[in-house]
Protein backbone atom coordinates (compact mmCIF):
# COMPACT_ATOMS: atom_id res chain seq x y z
CA UNK A 1 0.00 0.00 0.00
CA UNK A 2 1.35 3.42 -0.96
CA UNK A 3 0.36 6.65 0.69
CA UNK A 4 0.90 10.00 -0.92
CA UNK A 5 -0.18 13.31 0.46
CA UNK A 6 -0.06 16.96 -0.46
CA UNK A 7 -1.48 20.06 1.08
CA UNK A 8 -4.57 21.50 -0.59
CA UNK A 9 -6.19 24.64 0.86
CA UNK A 10 -4.79 24.03 4.28
CA UNK A 11 -5.88 20.39 4.39
CA UNK A 12 -4.30 17.20 3.31
CA UNK A 13 -5.26 15.37 0.21
CA UNK A 14 -4.25 11.78 0.58
CA UNK A 15 -4.36 9.25 -2.16
CA UNK A 16 -4.21 5.70 -1.13
CA UNK A 17 -3.19 3.12 -3.63
CA UNK A 18 -3.92 -0.31 -2.41
CA UNK A 19 -3.01 -3.29 -4.46
CA UNK A 20 -4.34 -6.32 -2.76
CA UNK A 21 -4.97 -9.66 -4.24
CA UNK A 22 -8.29 -10.66 -2.66
CA UNK A 23 -10.54 -13.24 -4.24
CA UNK A 24 -14.16 -12.33 -4.17
CA UNK A 25 -16.21 -14.56 -1.99
CA UNK A 26 -19.89 -14.95 -2.63
CA UNK A 27 -21.97 -14.50 0.40
CA UNK A 28 -25.17 -16.51 0.64
CA UNK A 29 -28.14 -14.48 -0.47
CA UNK A 30 -30.08 -13.14 2.45
CA UNK A 31 -33.74 -13.90 2.49
CA UNK A 32 -35.64 -11.11 0.82
CA UNK A 33 -37.77 -9.17 3.22
CA UNK A 34 -41.52 -9.45 2.90
CA UNK A 35 -43.12 -6.93 0.57
CA UNK A 36 -44.52 -3.94 2.36
CA UNK A 37 -48.29 -3.94 2.79
CA UNK A 38 -48.72 -1.07 0.30
CA UNK A 39 -47.07 -3.11 -2.45
CA UNK A 40 -49.22 -6.12 -1.64
CA UNK A 41 -52.33 -3.99 -1.86
CA UNK A 42 -51.16 -2.35 -5.10
CA UNK A 43 -50.78 -5.64 -7.01
CA UNK A 44 -54.52 -6.36 -7.40
CA UNK A 45 -55.16 -2.71 -8.19
CA UNK A 46 -52.52 -2.72 -10.92
CA UNK A 47 -53.88 -5.98 -12.34
CA UNK A 48 -57.38 -4.50 -12.51
CA UNK A 49 -56.03 -1.30 -14.03
CA UNK A 50 -54.25 -3.37 -16.67
CA UNK A 51 -57.45 -5.23 -17.51
CA UNK A 52 -59.35 -1.94 -17.72
CA UNK A 53 -56.68 -0.46 -20.00
CA UNK A 54 -56.88 -3.48 -22.31
CA UNK A 55 -60.69 -3.17 -22.38
CA UNK A 56 -60.46 0.54 -23.26
CA UNK A 57 -57.85 -0.17 -25.96
CA UNK A 58 -60.34 -2.47 -27.65
CA UNK A 59 -62.89 0.37 -27.66
CA UNK A 60 -60.38 3.04 -28.68
CA UNK A 61 -61.11 2.99 -32.39
CA UNK A 62 -63.85 4.88 -34.18
CA UNK A 63 -64.89 1.91 -36.31
CA UNK A 64 -65.15 -0.43 -33.31
CA UNK A 65 -67.24 2.14 -31.45
CA UNK A 66 -69.52 2.52 -34.48
CA UNK A 67 -69.82 -1.27 -34.75
CA UNK A 68 -70.81 -1.52 -31.09
CA UNK A 69 -73.39 1.22 -31.58
CA UNK A 70 -74.86 -0.63 -34.54
CA UNK A 71 -74.88 -3.94 -32.66
CA UNK A 72 -76.54 -2.32 -29.67
CA UNK A 73 -79.49 -1.59 -31.94
CA UNK A 74 -79.86 -5.09 -33.41
CA UNK A 75 -77.81 -8.16 -34.32
CA UNK A 76 -76.16 -7.75 -37.73
CA UNK A 77 -73.93 -9.68 -40.08
CA UNK A 78 -70.65 -8.44 -41.54
CA UNK A 79 -72.23 -7.34 -44.83
CA UNK A 80 -74.89 -5.27 -43.06
CA UNK A 81 -72.30 -3.62 -40.83
CA UNK A 82 -70.02 -2.89 -43.80
CA UNK A 83 -72.88 -1.29 -45.76
CA UNK A 84 -74.09 0.68 -42.74
CA UNK A 85 -70.63 2.03 -41.89
CA UNK A 86 -69.29 2.37 -45.43
CA UNK A 87 -66.33 0.11 -44.69
CA UNK A 88 -64.84 -2.86 -46.52
CA UNK A 89 -66.01 -6.25 -45.26
CA UNK A 90 -62.47 -7.45 -44.40
CA UNK A 91 -61.97 -4.39 -42.18
CA UNK A 92 -65.27 -4.98 -40.42
CA UNK A 93 -64.35 -8.64 -39.93
CA UNK A 94 -61.02 -7.68 -38.35
CA UNK A 95 -62.69 -5.27 -35.96
CA UNK A 96 -65.32 -7.86 -35.06
CA UNK A 97 -62.57 -10.41 -34.40
CA UNK A 98 -60.91 -8.02 -31.95
CA UNK A 99 -64.22 -7.26 -30.23
CA UNK A 100 -65.04 -10.97 -30.08
CA UNK A 101 -61.62 -11.80 -28.60
CA UNK A 102 -62.31 -9.26 -25.83
CA UNK A 103 -65.74 -10.78 -25.19
CA UNK A 104 -67.60 -7.65 -26.29
CA UNK A 105 -69.55 -9.32 -29.09
CA UNK A 106 -70.74 -12.84 -29.76
CA UNK A 107 -71.57 -14.48 -33.08
CA UNK A 108 -74.51 -16.78 -33.71
CA UNK A 109 -74.76 -18.84 -36.88
CA UNK A 110 -77.90 -18.73 -38.98
CA UNK A 111 -77.31 -21.06 -41.91
CA UNK A 112 -74.09 -19.84 -43.49
CA UNK A 113 -74.32 -16.34 -42.03
CA UNK A 114 -72.88 -15.17 -38.72
CA UNK A 115 -74.91 -12.56 -36.89
CA UNK A 116 -73.05 -10.53 -34.30
CA UNK A 117 -74.55 -8.92 -31.23
CA UNK A 118 -73.10 -6.87 -28.38
CA UNK A 119 -72.77 -8.86 -25.16
CA UNK A 120 -70.79 -6.70 -22.79
CA UNK A 121 -72.93 -4.69 -20.41
CA UNK A 122 -69.93 -2.51 -19.58
CA UNK A 123 -69.32 -1.71 -23.26
CA UNK A 124 -73.00 -0.90 -23.73
CA UNK A 125 -72.92 1.51 -20.79
CA UNK A 126 -69.81 3.21 -22.15
CA UNK A 127 -71.27 3.48 -25.66
CA UNK A 128 -74.49 4.93 -24.22
CA UNK A 129 -72.49 7.48 -22.21
CA UNK A 130 -70.48 8.42 -25.32
CA UNK A 131 -73.67 8.81 -27.33
CA UNK A 132 -75.19 11.00 -24.62
CA UNK A 133 -72.07 13.17 -24.54
CA UNK A 134 -71.19 13.40 -28.23
CA UNK A 135 -74.55 12.73 -29.92
CA UNK A 136 -77.16 14.44 -27.70
CA UNK A 137 -79.80 14.62 -30.44
CA UNK A 138 -81.32 11.42 -31.72
CA UNK A 139 -80.58 12.50 -35.32
CA UNK A 140 -76.87 12.86 -34.59
CA UNK A 141 -76.20 9.46 -33.02
CA UNK A 142 -72.95 7.67 -33.77
CA UNK A 143 -75.11 5.33 -35.85
CA UNK A 144 -78.48 6.70 -36.91
CA UNK A 145 -81.23 4.37 -35.75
Amino acid sequence: MALTGRALDGGYYIRIFAFMNIKSQRRPAAESPAAPPAAVLAEPLLAKAGAAAEFLRSLAHEHRLAILCALDEAPRNVGELAALLGLAQPNVSQHLARLKAQGLVVATRSGTTLHYRATSGTARVIVAALQAEFCPQSTDRLIDR
